[in-house]
């Protein structure tokens, strides 16, 4: 507790305070100019230029206000000052007030924050597999460095240490905010009020079949990375990180000799632990699931869930009520409401507890009510009852006399089912022939293969990838794979071809089977 209350007096949390203060828009428009300015090499400003770059962004302050906004910056700890007195024609001049100010340390620290903040804001909510090709490049050049390491330690570059590590963990972090953020955006889209429904309905075929291709990108790289991650022992990762973190802390500076050492050490615990964590995220270890595991559950799970709001949004599009919907619209109508007695009239309108005389309207009603006519402030137990249909109550709607609707014709349309039916499990059958009649065979060796049995083939892989048995069976038990791959299949890549296109995997002998 000592150590962070130290650390916490030696900062100055003030720094952050021009963000929400009154005039914060000056405030942060005046730290911009400072930022502009140092990103030009210049280092330090006049308040007239100050002045002069708010005029030419429209930004418009007398000489009073700037020097005021200045002063405030400088107490909180955004600015400092000092006199100017390098060109003073006289010894009046000399002595006159004349202030240059630049940015501080914590100001340029505070301002810094705030631009990762907007960016972390502004992010895109989108699933980048990019980022595991980037991490399988890091991988596999930390598994070259490693080799080194075994057979001549000096031959390592430090440098390139330092610079693969950092990349390989920056990629990982990347892909971890993005997921984050996207999964946040799906849960917005699916399960709160603040959904565009139209761009859903819009793009949900689209976003469907892009969480698929994720999904089977994380299937395919993530076992290559964490094949790459798993050959690099324990001990491995640590001189990585020792090495990582003497390239990172440098030559001691005179006189911190005994910090230096201290320095290195606390870097190499922090490369370590990240290390650990980045073989954790991909590889398995002890009972629990790892973070890719969870990716990839996630996004699987992910489909289903759209699909089931895809059918309600046209349940709703068609006509059908949804009791869940409307109950969510009427708790945020009474939230809206002004005071008790508005939310006392929408609670009678919403459970129809206001009177019901409107609902007998005729000609005959109308003329009873002239000759005898009832107050709206009577009570229902004074007043005529009122009689109307059950189905009214039940329904809404008051039955009406109407023409018998004709009996529709609906064979045609049962046989073009009936056609599509059996089309598609002709489809189904032929797919998989065509993978059983290949035999035992390479992926290398398959070629070229139709668009339904390449995807029952690649749900075959996948089930045995996930369940991690050299045999396992599709969904539906009618047929069963066997797959084998060795340490050397993992260093090539097989090719199949559709009529889409190509799909690169690793190769792999599979034989497909009858399960009954």
């Amino acid at each position: 507790m000592s150590s962070d209350s130290s650390t916490d007096q030696a900062i100055d949390w003030y720094c952050f305070s021009y963000l929400t203060v009154d005039k914060a828009a000056v405030y942060r428009a005046i730290v911009q100019v400072f930022a502009d300015a140092k990103a030009e090499f210049t280092l330090h400003l006049r308040p007239a230029q100050v002045r002069e770059t708010l005029h030419a962004r429209n930004c418009l302050l007398e000489a009073d206000e700037v020097e005021a906004a200045l002063q405030q910056l400088e107490a909180w700890g955004n600015l400092q000052s000092y006199q100017d007195r390098s060109d003073a024609p006289s010894l009046v001049e000399f002595y006159r007030k004349s202030l240059l100010y630049q940015m501080t340390a914590s100001g340029e620290a505070a301002y810094a924050s705030t631009l990762t903040f907007v960016e972390r804001l502004q992010q895109q909510a989108k699933l980048d597999a990019r980022a595991l090709d980037r991490i399988g490049e890091g991988a596999g050049q930390m598994e070259r460095l490693v080799q080194g390491l075994r057979e001549d330690p000096k031959s390592v570059d430090s440098g390139v240490v330092l610079t693969t590590i950092r990349s390989i963990c920056q990629d990982t972090d990347e892909l971890t905010s993005r997921a984050q953020s996207f999964f946040r955006w799906l849960h917005e889209q699916t399960e709160s009020d603040r959904a565009d429904l139209e761009s859903f309905l819009r793009y949900k075929e689209q976003l469907i079949d892009y969480l698929r291709q994720f999904v089977s990108d994380l299937i395919t790289r993530g076992s290559q990375i964490a094949k790459r991650l798993s050959t690099i022992h324990d001990a491995e990762y640590g001189k990585l990180a020792q090495i990582a973190a003497v390239e990172e802390v440098g030559d001691p500076r005179a006189g911190e000799e005994g910090r230096h050492a201290e320095r290195i050490g606390n870097e190499q615990s922090k490369w370590q632990q990240r290390l650990l964590g980045l073989r954790g995220w991909f590889s398995r270890r002890g009972g629990s699931a790892t973070q890719l595991e969870q990716l990839r559950s996630a996004a699987r799970g992910a489909i289903p869930r759209l699909l089931q709001f895809a059918a309600q949004m046209n349940e709703r599009e068609t006509g059908k009520s949804d009791r869940v919907a409307d109950l969510r619209r009427l708790a945020v109508a009474f939230l809206e409401c002004q005071d008790d007695e508005q939310g006392h009239r929408l609670y009678r309108e919403a459970f129809a507890l206001c009177p019901a005389r409107h609902l007998r309207i005729d000609q005959a009603t109308i003329d009873d009510r002239d000759q005898n006519p009832i107050s709206s402030d009577t009570r229902w137990l004074d007043a005529d009852p009122i009689e109307f249909s059950p189905q009214l109550r039940s329904t809404g709607r008051e039955s009406a006399a109407s023409a018998s609707r004709k009996a529709v014709d609906r064979s045609q349309a049962l046989a073009a089912a009936r056609r599509r039916l059996e089309t598609e499990i002709g489809r189904v059958d032929s797919s998989r022939e065509t993978l059983i009649s290949l035999g035992r065979r390479r992926l290398s060796e398959i070629g070229e293969l139709d668009s339904d049995a390449f995807r029952l083939l690649m749900e075959l892989i996948e089930l045995a990838i996930v369940d991690k048995r050299a045999k396992t069976t599709s969904r539906d038990g009618s047929v069963r794979i066997t797959v084998e791959a060795s340490g050397e299949d993992a260093q090539h890549i097989a090719t199949v071809a559709t009529s889409k296109g190509k799909v690169m995997l690793q190769d792999m002998w599979i034989e497909v089977q009858r399960a009954r």
